[in-house]
């Protein structure tokens, strides 16, 4: 990958942390106080806004990281390197997933092998 679109992969990885830490700042925090509410649907609309809240804070600290370590492995020169086959990942699928860890023919084999019919995964949750 040359210098020109490693820098224009950088810019998209930095606007995309700054978005998302810009984001992870206005979800409140939890507080330690939990106050009860005297209606039992009012406070199950809480809990419920509570727990969309930890997942939304996860969800963004996870990208966080993910970008980090995109950052990280940009300046160690191993950006865009898959990690399956140890090919280069594409341009065009970095412009669209600036996380990839692999490349999309690593990614489906991947996505394939996690829940193959046959393998008894398909049945989760089902009596047979």
């Amino acid at each position: 990958m040359d210098n020109k679109k490693r820098q224009t992969l950088r810019t998209v990885i930095l606007k995309r942390l700054s978005d998302v830490s810009r984001r992870a700042g206005l979800v409140p925090e939890e507080t330690d106080m939990e106050t009860r509410l005297p209606d039992p649907v009012d406070q199950a609309t809480k809990e419920s806004e509570r727990d969309l809240s930890r997942l939304l804070r996860v969800r963004e600290n996870v990208e966080i990281q993910k970008l980090a370590l995109a950052l990280d492995r940009m300046e160690q020169g191993s950006y865009g390197i898959c990690l399956g086959c140890d090919g280069e990942i594409s341009v065009k699928r970095l412009r669209a997933e600036p996380t990839a860890l692999l490349c999309v023919e690593c990614q489906q084999k991947r996505e394939r092998n996690r829940v193959a019919p046959g393998n008894g995964m398909d049945f989760i949750g089902s009596s047979r």
